[in-house]
């Protein structure tokens, strides 16, 4: 892969819950080979000013006895929590020779120590079930992974609830452009390790208010005429796209079609669907910006919504300083 894959990160909020997390990274972790797994907890830190909250709706409470009682409990979250996932990690990779495992427990924030860690451990990618931090989401669906997904410098797998590891059929968004011709290569490699297929699909639109350069409007013409000539770029694009990755031995198949509901979030999960596919590779298309990298609409949509995992592919180590600076908000240097 043009992104080696040798460490992993999973983002563990319950063993229980998160079996089905653990199980894919081992499906991964055993074909792929990895050379170590950190398997992450994060408490989430309660505020000195709720703690002295607390204590003032307690009689007879002190602000020293409330700081003890937070440390004992710290302290015995932390302790189960560490003995339940290096349990589960023997579980899950004691079987792979020369896996290194790892586990860490931190009290915190959720997003930042989860970038750190990928970020001082040198992450090749993380992987996070989508319920990941749902008692902070308030109605909405899979903002952690989403915001992890945005912010991390490599690659991130969101696995939905109760999903059942398997890899047979991969499906690939495409366009011509340098996230896109990553995520295909991924794609293919992932194909080749385990034997899966490969449908990559190049969906666009056409609109009926085409303006040339300058602002000179379109010339009348047949909607007919208008798909024919987009496809033929379409085409276009997919053909310069082969020319950049390495197919042989793939089973891949290449198509290009037009998008008449204008929702390609939509469509992608109904040829999913069709298709029984069990993975989107997708690029997670950034760009510089005060909040951080920001991923495309259609790549969030499948994160929230999409049945299957969805792995969003990004070029290691770029936007590094945008997490450094992110970081330092956070109070790390």
């Amino acid at each position: 892969m043009e992104n080696k894959l040798e460490k992993v990160l999973v983002c563990v909020e319950d063993v229980n819950l998160d079996a089905h997390v653990i199980e894919y990274t081992h499906m991964i972790a055993k074909t792929v080979g990895l050379k170590t797994v950190y398997l992450l907890h994060v408490i989430h830190d309660t505020p000195l000013e709720s703690r002295l909250a607390i204590a003032s709706e307690v009689e007879g409470t002190s602000k020293l006895d409330l700081d003890r009682q937070y440390h004992d409990e710290i302290v015995r979250l932390t302790t189960g929590y560490t003995d339940a996932m290096t349990g589960a990690a023997v579980r899950h990779f004691g079987d792979i020779d020369g896996i290194h495992q790892e586990v860490k427990v931190f009290v915190g924030n959720q997003l930042k120590d989860t970038l750190m860690v990928a970020h001082d451990e040198d992450i090749d990618l993380i992987v996070m079930g989508r319920h990941l931090g749902a008692r902070l989401e308030m109605g909405d669906v899979a903002i952690l992974p989403r915001r992890v997904t945005r912010k991390s410098t490599c690659s991130v797998l969101v696995v939905p609830e109760e999903f059942v590891p398997r890899l047979t059929k991969i499906f690939c968004p495409i366009r011509d452009s340098r996230c896109s011709t990553l995520a295909l290569q991924t794609a293919i490699d992932l194909g080749i390790a385990f034997n899966a297929e490969i449908h990559a699909l190049n969906l666009f639109q056409v609109y009926n208010d085409i303006h040339y350069p300058g602002g000179a409007p379109d010339p009348v013409e047949p909607r007919e005429k208008k798909i024919e000539t987009a496809t033929f770029f379409a085409k276009r694009e997919c053909d310069a796209l082969k020319r950049k990755i390495h197919t042989a031995n793939a089973k891949i198949t290449f198509d290009c079609r037009v998008d008449e509901t204008f929702h390609p979030a939509n469509v992608f999960e109904r040829e999913i669907e069709a298709r029984h596919c069990d993975l989107v590779v997708i690029g997670a298309r950034g760009r510089s910006g005060a909040a951080g990298v920001l991923l495309g609409s259609v790549t969030e949509q499948l994160i929230k919504q999409c049945s299957v995992p969805v792995l969003a592919t990004k070029h290691k180590g770029e936007h590094i300083g945008i997490l450094k600076a992110m970081l330092a908000l956070f109070g790390r240097d």
